[in-house]
């Protein structure tokens, strides 16, 4: 197929480190735990379906990037 647009690459790279930018400062409370520590803190512990959904959202941000580079030429 033909090479995406510039634009479209551009939007496309956009969206993706929005949404990773978003699940990583907005977890749900289903994905990141409180946990006690022994000082008698909490600390967030991240579950293991949001680390596997940031890893998936950070290769999102390598594809788009990647297709831009296609995209400039480059």
């Amino acid at each position: 197929g033909r090479a995406p647009s510039r634009e479209a690459a551009q939007q496309k790279l956009d969206a993706a480190r929005k949404a990773l930018a978003d699940a990583r400062d907005n977890p749900s409370p289903d994905e990141v735990t409180r946990m006690g520590t022994k000082s008698g803190f909490t600390r967030p512990v991240e579950t293991e379906d949001y680390k596997a959904k940031l890893a998936k959202l950070e290769a999102d941000v390598k594809a788009a990037e990647e297709e831009l580079k296609r995209a400039e030429g480059r």
